[in-house]
């Protein structure tokens, strides 16, 4: 089953309310299950813009119009992506918009780490293991090169098989910057990985979390839309 909100539809009713909404989560989307090909193209994420779903063969199937996210099975402009993942996992690539948590937060190609649900992803705060975003963010990746892989049975490693979750800061430093998490299935015997679902918020996040509106927000937005149908 495929669920998403955002609070984005709901700002401007507050904001005509007099309301200032002090959840700030943007998007939470799950139910994706969209295949990471056990190949070197892989697949592309843009997970802000609107949507564009292709194919593996390029067909454009718009068939989650509701949807903010952009899936590509060939390599997109530059600037349109995200993250790459590709050999169903083994490798993750990520454009200078993302900056996942990692080993070593001075190297671009450090291992990107799996996180625990309920750590926080704030830009600063180190995870259990000590994983950080990089502190000068720009393109980088994980995996295939690399001494170490992030697939494995060691902490911080992502097992294979098995439903993990990665941390990111979306455009960091900038006035549109963006706290998420993503939840990834890695595979290393061949077969395509999975990517199940993300959220991402304008303020600071836990992995796993799924904020959604308070009740009193919602008390107030039922309060309003029915003083909107009696005028």
């Amino acid at each position: 089953m495929n669920n998403y909100f955002s609070l984005r539809v709901l700002a401007p009713l507050f904001t005509l309310a007099g309301i200032v909404p002090t959840s700030a989560i943007v998007v939470f989307i799950d139910g994706l299950e969209n295949a990471i090909p056990a190949d070197f193209v892989g697949v592309y994420f843009d997970i802000k813009n609107p949507l564009v779903i292709e194919s593996p063969t390029g067909v454009v199937r718009p068939d989650n119009p509701d949807e903010y996210y952009i899936v590509s099975y060939s390599e997109p402009a530059a600037a349109d992506w995200d993250f790459n993942f590709f050999l169903g996992g083994i490798g993750i690539a990520h454009n200078i918009s993302a900056n996942p948590y990692r080993d070593d937060p001075s190297d671009n190609i450090s291992i990107i780490h799996a996180l625990g649900i309920g750590e926080s992803i704030d830009g600063t705060t180190a995870t259990a293991m000590g994983a950080l975003p990089l502190s000068t963010p720009g393109f980088g990746g994980s995996g295939v090169s690399n001494i170490q892989s992030h697939i494995g049975t060691d902490p911080g490693q992502f097992e294979a098989g098995v439903k993990s979750y990665l941390g990111f800061i979306l455009d960091p430093g900038t006035a549109d910057e963006k706290f998420g998490w993503m939840s990834v299935t890695f595979n290393e015997n061949g077969t395509p990985g999975v990517i199940h679902g993300f959220a991402y918020s304008d303020e600071p996040i836990r992995v796993g979390a799924i904020p959604e509106p308070s009740t009193t927000l919602l008390a107030l937005l039922g309060a309003l839309i029915v003083f909107q149908r009696r005028r």
